[in-house]
């Protein structure tokens, strides 16, 4: 950024700046500065105390917590009491984010597993992109069709969902991730579901049957037990997919 008159200049980064975040007593600080420096934790090397560390000592400038920097501005969530960057109106980004999910999903007769659900998406590490994520309008009918039931809190329930895209394994991932649904090989997942819909075109019973039996005997088996053994199933399902639909007596793609 080009300085103008009447621009300031941040005292941790030196970057010159219109308007800054916060007044510390090291100077004015920027908007990426105050990210950072309120999103450090740790023991204070001061006081000994684990806590926010946003400040700087004028030896070695390491960073120490509020009291010990002689920041007056309090940091405590009024929510959760906890020491954490302001979001909204007092309260920190995690608990203005339950409370947003709670307003919108939870309801009289809300279906098993959705305090699970927004259990998952507050333990986010940053739930400031969670509440950026959910602003989406395929997001917000995401969680609505969870909410009401339409969709169920499983895989099942996620694969059929419509329309799908990376919405839909963003949640699956953060779900598996925080222990609200099982994992399971999204490889094996993906090949399952081509294979069921390649087995769907086939209207003659007594090819479909063979053809079936050959792939999930044969492919899935073997697929499933290389995901047991700890190792990547990504070229195996390439590899069964191509044999399935070129392979001699397997020939989906002539069908």
């Amino acid at each position: 950024m080009q300085a103008t008159d009447g621009d300031l200049q941040c005292a941790r980064c030196e970057r010159h700046m219109r308007k800054a975040a916060v007044t510390w007593p090291d100077g004015k600080i920027c908007n990426s500065c105050y990210y950072d420096a309120t999103s450090l934790y740790g023991p204070c090397p001061s006081c000994g105390i684990n806590r926010m560390l946003p400040g700087r000592l004028d030896i070695g400038d390491q960073p120490v917590c509020r009291d010990c920097a002689r920041i007056r501005q309090d940091y405590h969530c009024r929510t959760c009491e906890q020491e954490a960057r302001p979001y909204r109106r007092g309260s920190c980004a995690r608990c203005a984010l339950r409370s947003d999910l709670e307003c919108d999903l939870l309801h009289d007769g809300s279906p098993e597993g959705i305090k699970s659900l927004i259990d998952a998406l507050c333990a986010a590490d940053r739930p400031e992109s969670i509440l950026t994520w959910k602003r989406s309008d395929k997001v917000r009918g995401l969680l609505s069709a969870m909410a009401s039931g339409t969709t169920p809190l499983s895989h099942d329930g996620l694969d059929q969902f419509e329309p799908s895209g990376k919405h839909v394994e963003h949640l699956r991932s953060v779900l598996v991730h925080h222990q609200a649904l099982p994992t399971r090989d999204k490889y094996i997942a993906l090949f399952e579901r081509w294979l069921e819909e390649k087995l769907a075109n086939i209207a003659n019973a007594d090819i479909e049957r063979p053809v079936r039996q050959f792939a999930t005997w044969h492919h899935l088996r073997r697929i499933n037990e290389i995901a047991l053994a700890g190792n990547s199933t990504r070229g195996p399902v390439h590899s069964s997919k191509q044999e399935i639909t070129e392979g001699p007596g397997a020939r989906i793609g002539d069908i």
